[in-house]
């Protein structure tokens, strides 16, 4: 019914989350019957289905040879690093996010995402973690849409949404979008010159 019911549909690709669940100890009586239904459901449908789950998934593929023969890639989303330059990783990533933003909900916004003054406490709000990065972005649309006056984005949508949440990458105790770029680089500068001196050996 699953298969007929996405093909009815026209599915093109599936994502599935959380598939760490199938590693963890308490999974060990499930795990191959599970993998394997997947290999099922992978050869009945015809379409991508990307896996998606923690660092506790990084061997899934060892379990059941079939499956790992439908997974012979695997890509690890690490934190992005900072770079203020707009050809940089970082500026390419927040200047897709707002395209895309700006595409679904066509207005006009007195910032941008990859614009330096809100790449750099986007970055001190999350050490550059995409998952924190999307959570913040999307609280900040969503205060954005919800105004009577559809205005667009603006640094304060930003600063709300970090108000919301207790910040788990956060490289300074205030809300960054309460510093100016000044102070962000600073901190910015002052991490990574603290994690190069972790690095460092003895």
């Amino acid at each position: 019914m699953l298969i007929t019911q996405l093909k009815t549909r026209g599915v093109e690709l599936i994502f599935l989350d959380e598939i760490q669940a199938l590693c963890l100890p308490s999974a060990d009586t499930i795990r191959v019957p599970a993998l394997r239904w997947l290999v099922n459901f992978m050869d009945e449908l015809g379409i991508p289905v990307i896996l998606a789950g923690t660092e506790e998934c990084r061997n899934i593929t060892d379990y059941l040879e079939p499956f790992g023969n439908r997974y012979p890639w695997m890509i690890v989303l690490n934190f992005v690093e900072y770079d203020r330059r707009p050809d940089s990783h970082y500026h390419r990533i927040l200047e897709k996010f707002d395209y895309i933003m700006h595409s679904l909900w066509p207005m006009t916004s007195e910032v941008h995402l990859n614009d330096v003054d809100i790449a750099a406490p986007l970055f001190v709000a999350t050490s550059g973690n995409l998952k924190w990065i999307s959570t913040i972005l999307i609280m900040a649309f969503h205060r954005c849409l919800s105004r009577e006056k559809k205005s667009g984005l603006t640094r304060e949508d930003l600063k709300y949404a970090c108000d919301q949440y207790t910040l788990k990458y956060s490289i300074t105790t205030k809300n960054p979008f309460l510093l100016d770029l000044a102070a962000c680089t600073e901190v910015i500068t002052n991490t990574e010159h603290t994690r190069k001196m972790k690095r460092v050996p003895e």
